[in-house]
């Protein structure tokens, strides 16, 4: 890019006129100022006069000089527009081997190619969960899966992955284990698909656990069927929340299968809801009771199947205790981190998320993969870009048997720099956007984010940025294979 400013002498003093600067975030936290820089995904902690002048400078553009001070501490931020600021040896974490053989983003082999469904074997459920955004996990077309709808959504992942060489498929539901016999035989469908076409797949699934079996976890153990599984915490808020529909409570039977579970996965990964005024650090209490090391808190989704108001609140204001969550496992991942110390608890922090994307400057173009590398498969073979749309007509794909995944869609056009109100957000590389579906069920519209999630964003990546410039180069290399070794663990 060529320099936007100019140059001149005056009195022996050197002033610049024109400058234009890269896109930066200012805040202060307990008494310290921080520079965001948006570009280049750097923190910067600032006195408070090098943050006026910043300040001077951004409002300055098409009006008066710059000293030669200023401009000095501005190149320092790396913030004048055709200035690259050159990154130093200390400032680059190396790649690893596995790393350097990864192909471009974007790379044409795979830029199209759907790699992962969620196969809906059952859209049926034993549980009544009190905020369930799929109708009771019936998702508007209540029933099971049968075989040939199966094996012919295997065969639309292995037709329309394109080059990808290792695809995935998780059971889904409702409660996928209503369709145990099913899901037996599409792994070995699939095993057999994948080895003609010269592809790997891979298995997830996403379980309420209480219908697991010695003999269906053994299967599990067998196939590398990874687990996800839905718990809410401890035992009065799972019994609440989770009950099975007929009433009984479900902790229990839940937590014995767990641990049953956890002697053959030891690491697996729970998801817990938040719903009305229920207390995430409760929550999380009772995750760790139960044994899980890692696990994700998510408040409960508005319905949009039942055409409820968009305005209507499942979850009470839990930003307030979701932020004070957050700080403690901050304030204990800091902690562990010098004491080199970190486990899986480290990936549970989204502020912990948030510091390892700084340590790698790495930015968030998209919030998943929904649409793009992923798809939802329904009972009847329908198609639609995430689990979270199933039985919304205006969001469904088409159908196994007709849709076909060609050229660039909407959703590859939905990078977060396009998205009309995130494109000018100095958060957007942490986020990508946000969940569609949730920015749907808030306001309406796939593209607009969800107001809420957008602060409680932004409160979370500047509780991260403090965290990150307490970190040492030896401290950055040690988070960065840590997180890595950890999540390797979690994916099949």
């Amino acid at each position: 890019m060529l320099n936007s400013y100019y140059e001149i002498e005056q009195d022996g003093r050197k002033y610049f006129g024109n400058v234009s600067l890269k896109e930066f975030h200012l805040f202060q936290q307990d008494g310290e100022h921080y520079l965001f820089n948006v570009a280049t995904m750097t923190p910067y902690r600032v006195s408070e006069p090098v943050a006026r002048l910043v300040e001077k400078a951004a409002y300055s553009y098409g009006g008066g000089l710059l000293t030669g001070q200023v401009m000095d501490e501005l190149k320092k931020l790396d913030l004048v527009v055709g200035i690259d600021h050159p990154l130093t040896p200390s400032t680059v974490a190396p790649k690893s081997d596995a790393d350097k053989a990864k192909p471009a983003e974007g790379a044409a082999a795979t830029r199209y190619g759907i790699g992962n469904i969620a196969l809906f074997v059952a859209q049926q459920c034993n549980m009544a969960c009190v905020y369930c955004y799929g109708q009771g996990g019936e998702y508007a077309d209540k029933g099971m899966m049968n075989a040939e709808t199966a094996f012919k959504s295997v065969d639309w992942l292995m037709e329309n992955s394109g080059d990808i060489e290792s695809v995935n498929i998780g059971f889904f539901g409702g409660e996928p284990m209503m369709n145990f016999p099913l899901i037996k035989k599409v792994v070995g469908y699939a095993k057999q698909e994948a080895e003609k076409r010269g592809k790997k797949v891979t298995f997830g699934m996403t379980t309420n656990a209480s219908l697991l079996s010695d003999q269906r976890i053994a299967f599990m153990q067998e196939e590398n069927i990874h687990p996800l599984i839905s718990i809410d915490g401890t035992p009065e808020i799972q019994n609440r929340q989770r009950p099975f529909k007929n009433g009984k409570d479900s902790y229990d039977k839940t937590y014995a299968n767990i641990q049953r579970l956890k002697q053959v996965f030891p690491h697996v990964m729970a998801r817990a809801t938040l719903h009305g005024d229920t207390d995430p650090a409760e929550v999380r209490a009772g995750l760790e009771q139960a044994g899980f090391e890692s696990f994700v808190i998510k408040k409960a989704s508005r319905v949009i199947l039942d055409n409820l108001p968009v305005e209507e609140v499942l979850c009470q204001d839990q930003g307030e205790p979701m932020i004070a969550m957050e700080k403690n496992m901050a304030h204990d991942l800091l902690r562990d981190i010098k004491a080199r110390n970190v486990g899986k608890e480290a990936t549970n922090s989204t502020v912990g998320f948030f510091v390892g994307q700084l340590i790698s400057s790495d930015k968030r173009h998209y919030y998943c993969g929904v649409g793009r590398g992923m798809v939802a498969i329904t009972t009847a073979g329908d198609i639609y870009p995430c689990h979270r749309f199933a039985g919304q007509e205006d969001m469904k794909l088409g159908n196994i048997d007709s849709y076909k995944v060609g050229g660039i869609n909407d959703y590859h056009r939905a990078i977060v720099d396009n998205l009309p109100e995130c494109k000018r957000c100095w958060a957007r590389y942490a986020c990508g956007g946000g969940c569609f579906y949730e920015s749907k069920a808030a306001r309406g519209d796939v593209h607009l984010p969800d107001r809420s999630f957008c602060q409680e964003i932004k409160t979370l990546v500047e509780m991260a940025i403090p965290l990150y410039l307490q970190l040492d180069d030896e401290d950055k290399l040690y988070v960065k294979d840590s997180l890595k070794r950890e999540l390797e663990e979690q994916i099949p």
